[in-house]
Order: structure tokens, then sequence, then C-alpha cells
């Protein structure tokens, strides 16, 4: 094959929205020779263009009462993406509900962080937020002691402690666990 007719493929894919590894994969070159290629020859086509959501889409699946993540994975876009769209077409819609987080009305008056976050409209921030909350929150009403959340967690002590703390949850402590998983105290 002539060097300019693959380079021009090269270039063509690119701009199809493929990945350097799938361009490599295809023409059976390497994946940096890919992007010295498109480097060389077309640098506006260094970052992939991804497909974006339809607008009316995100809107349409927000009035449905879908939430924010669902709609990013349905449409293949990021949560992000979302969430500005809907605040620059219909800000009343983008606050984030409930129901996009998992919690319930009494979590959220338990959780001044999470209040805060929703108030400040940061979605990514307020949903891992409410995740570790709730996973928390869970572990304490299932009888767990710090030592136990902390193996099921992965987490150190410190930091089981810590997030215990400022969600306000109590973990029952329970006399013997190390002795009962065959550790020293």
């Amino acid at each position: 094959m002539n060097k300019d007719l693959r380079n021009r493929q090269i270039v063509g894919l690119r701009r199809q929205g493929l990945t350097y590894q799938q361009i490599a994969d295809e023409i059976g070159i390497s994946r940096v020779y890919a992007n010295i290629i498109v480097k060389s020859l077309a640098p506006e086509l260094l970052t992939r263009p991804r497909p974006i959501a339809n607008a009316e889409q995100v809107v349409a699946l927000r009035e449905q009462g879908v939430a924010l993540h669902e709609i990013a994975a349905r449409l293949q876009t990021s949560v992000r993406y979302v969430h500005r769209t809907l605040r620059r077409l219909r800000p009343e819609m983008a606050a984030l509900t409930l129901r996009d987080l998992g919690l319930s009305e009494e979590d959220l008056e338990e959780n001044e962080r999470l209040r805060t976050l929703l108030e400040l409209r940061q979605p990514v921030l307020a949903r891992r937020t409410a995740q570790r909350y709730l996973r928390f929150k869970s572990l304490a009403q299932n009888g767990y002691s710090p030592e136990e959340a902390v193996e099921e967690t992965g987490l150190g002590l410190k930091y089981v402690n810590a997030y215990a703390h400022r969600y306000d949850v109590e973990f029952t402590r329970r006399k013997g666990w190390a002795k009962r998983k065959g550790r020293a105290r």
C-alpha cells in the first residue's frame, strides 16, 4: 500500500471517531505511529470526536423523570455533559433529585455535606458522596464494627473513622473482634 494512501486512510478513520488503537488494529500499524501521522497531517483531530448526545433527547428523558446517570448511559455520554446541557437549556431540570442519588428525605436531613453539594449543583461530588454515605450507613445498620468496615471497604481504620464521623454514622464496638480474627491488638 502506498504510504500517502495509508496516511490518508489513518486520518480518515480518525475523522470517523476511531481510537488510535482501533486504527492501529485495522491497518496493522502501531498506535503510536497512528498518533504521529494524525498529529502531523490533521492536528485538529488529536482529541477524538465523541458522539454528542442530542440536547433534545437529554431534555426529553429528563422530563420523563430519568436520572442523570441513566440518561448518560442511554446516550453514551458523560453525566457532566448531561448536567451541563440541562443547565444551559432548562436550568430548572438540572437540579439533582434524591432519585438521582438514591437518597431519602431523611438521608438528606441527616447529612449536611450532601445538602450543600446539592445546593451548589455539584453532580459528580454529590453522587460520589451519596454512594459513600449510603455504603457506610448500610454497614453501620448491619452491625459492623469499625474493623469489619475496614475489611469490607478496603480503607484504613483512620479513613473509616473519619467517614463515620463525617456522615454521623456509629459502628458497633465488638470486644474480642481482633482475637476472633486471629489478630493481636
